[in-house]
């Protein structure tokens, strides 16, 4: 059990707060052996300070993004159907505005659905994007056995925003507490 815990807590993500968010950090993360495409770790839910233009560029103080490049000025959002299109005008004005200050600070936004992670090749589009702002190689999965993981993963996708929704709730430090025996 304690290796397990320190293995889960590895691969963990603080501050998420949906099992879908959860899920895509994995498959661009995870190496690919596992399943994902081996992409550097973005933070989760990061804000944004952007104080320092608010009147001039921005009308808010801080921006909170889903996934976050710091060194880069990268962002991803995952918009999804049941909290985006549920939402309305007023979401999609909202997130137009937040994707417009990043982009007039120099940022770049890049915006996922469920149904370009549904299959492998719209996942490995995203993929190729996100590396090239990243400056990175993308790494995609080529040999039957790497792309049969990332299948494994994906179908886990779905399966994980059952089980996601208890790990999201607790951070990796809670994790290693819970689960670490020597970490109590």
């Amino acid at each position: 059990m304690e290796k397990r815990a320190v293995d889960v807590a590895r691969i963990a993500f603080d501050n998420s707060k949906s099992p879908m968010e959860t899920s895509l950090a994995l498959i661009l993360t995870l190496p690919i052996e596992f399943g994902g495409f081996g992409l550097p770790r973005p933070e989760l839910n990061r804000n944004i300070d952007v104080s320092g233009w608010r009147g001039i560029l921005s009308d808010r103080n801080t921006i909170c993004t889903d996934m976050w490049w710091e060194d880069h000025g990268v962002a991803l959002e995952y918009d999804s159907f049941s909290f985006h299109g549920k939402q309305g005008e007023a979401r999609r004005t909202s997130d137009a505005i937040r994707s417009n200050i990043l982009a007039s600070l120099g940022c770049c936004t890049l915006r996922v659905t469920p149904g370009v992670i549904r299959t492998l090749e719209g996942t490995a589009l995203l993929v190729r994007q996100i590396a090239v702002r990243l400056n990175v190689e993308s790494r995609q999965p080529t040999r039957r056995r790497d792309a049969a993981a990332h299948k494994a993963l994906q179908g886990a996708h779905a399966q994980s925003i059952r089980c996601a929704r208890r790990i999201t709730s607790f951070t990796c430090g809670e994790l290693v507490r819970r689960y670490h025996p020597t970490a109590r």
